[in-house]
């Protein structure tokens, strides 16, 4: 789970700071994080409202690539946490947050190229 939200984490922060370009971006329009965000819209338009019941609220992880990757990779992290200090071993939670970030910078690079 923590190697999930490393690469989910990596793949929220190549949207976020290259929007557009990159290889994720070249997946389809959910990916291009410099149009997708409209897609939360009624016909891709903010004047027009919600696309659909929450989109602009507690259902936006749907809307898009940077809105879902941000979403899971800390729900992953999360899980991570949670069973790495189940019942008795809380000490053992560092271990998933130190992988995660073996894992997030290079991929970040790597998705940015």
């Amino acid at each position: 789970m923590s190697i999930l939200a490393g690469a989910l984490r990596a793949c929220h922060d190549s949207l976020t700071h290259s929007p557009g370009v990159g290889k994720l971006s070249k997946l389809g329009p959910w990916w291009n994080s410099a149009t997708s965000w409209k897609r939360k819209y009624k016909n891709e338009d903010p004047n027009q409202g919600p696309a659909y019941f929450g989109a602009t609220s507690w259902l936006v992880s749907f809307s898009d690539a940077w809105h879902a990757t941000n979403a899971l990779s800390w729900w992953a992290a999360d899980a991570a946490l949670f069973v790495a200090a189940w019942p008795a071993y809380g000490w053992l939670a560092l271990v998933p947050v130190a992988l995660r970030r073996l894992v997030f910078q290079p991929l970040y690079l790597w998705l940015r190229k």
